[in-house]
Order: structure tokens, then sequence, then C-alpha cells
């Protein structure tokens, strides 16, 4: 399960590198597949939060899930940012 988030994750870095080039634009398509990537990241991080009510406060698996749903409500929130600079307009 953790693979599958990770490959999400690192597919969402991939598609949003055009972001960083040279080009100054994005493209409707782009901007597109980007906020549908920032959906999954939330919900993701939905998922993580939700796997905390299940464990025992203070163990392992309750610590991890705290992490996980940290790690993936930044990256939503940082492409959030992204997405609201460079899409806005489109």
């Amino acid at each position: 399960m953790l693979l599958k988030h990770l490959f999400f994750s690192l597919a969402v870095i991939f598609f949003a590198t055009p972001a960083f080039s040279e080009e100054q634009e994005i493209s409707q398509e782009e901007c597109a597949e980007m906020r549908e990537d920032i959906f999954g990241l939330m919900a993701t991080s939905d998922y993580f939060f939700k796997d905390i009510e299940k464990h025992k406060e203070g163990s392992r698996k309750y610590e991890e899930a705290w992490e996980r749903a940290i790690i993936f409500s930044r990256l939503s929130a940082d492409w959030s940012t992204v997405y609201d600079v460079w899409c806005t307009d489109n």
C-alpha cells in the first residue's frame, strides 16, 4: 500500500516537472492533470489521518500513520501553491 502511495507521489513530481522548465506557461491539460494529482495527494493524506484512529496512541503504527499523513498533507499544500501560481489564469 505504501509503495502505491510513493509511486503516486513520484508520478506527481514527474508530471509537474514542466512547471520548472524554461518555458513559463503550463497548458490547461497540464493544469488539469496537476489538479487531479493534488486531489490524490489530499485523499491519501485523509486516508492516513483516518488510519491514525485505528491504532493505539503512542504505538509505532500510530506514529507512522501521523508521519505519512503529515507528509502527504505537506505535499498537497506545496503543489497547491504551485497550481495557484501557474494555473489560476488558465
